[in-house]
């Protein structure tokens, strides 16, 4: 995964979904046993997220209390609102939390 985009020896925007504003997390069903633990998955709002092909190229960013995850994305079920991610959050996500998005070729 890349975090920097360059474009004739120029430095661009990566692309994010939503390009403006954010999306929430609505549901987290894994409770940490701490706060400091964190989590690999949550549940999201129906149609904030698809399971486009190559999905595991993008990662989302969650933001909570002062920090903010970055999370490889592993798998999205539409059915259920699911995203899986190949690493623990921070600390623990709560509902509400803002996340994006960013790095796959779909965010434009």
């Amino acid at each position: 995964m890349f975090r920097e985009f360059w474009i004739n020896g120029q430095r661009a925007v990566r692309a994010r979904h939503p390009n403006k504003g954010y999306f929430a997390i609505t549901e987290l069903p894994d409770k940490a046993a701490q706060w400091t633990l964190g989590q690999t998955r949550f549940r999201f709002h129906e149609g904030d997220l698809k399971a486009w092909s190559n999905i595991t190229n993008a990662e989302v960013v969650a933001m909570t209390r002062w920090v903010e995850s970055r999370l490889p994305v592993l798998a999205v079920d539409e059915r259920e609102r699911l995203i899986s991610f190949g690493k623990r959050s921070v600390f623990e996500l709560a509902p509400g939390d803002p996340i994006t998005s960013k790095g796959h070729s779909r965010f434009r």
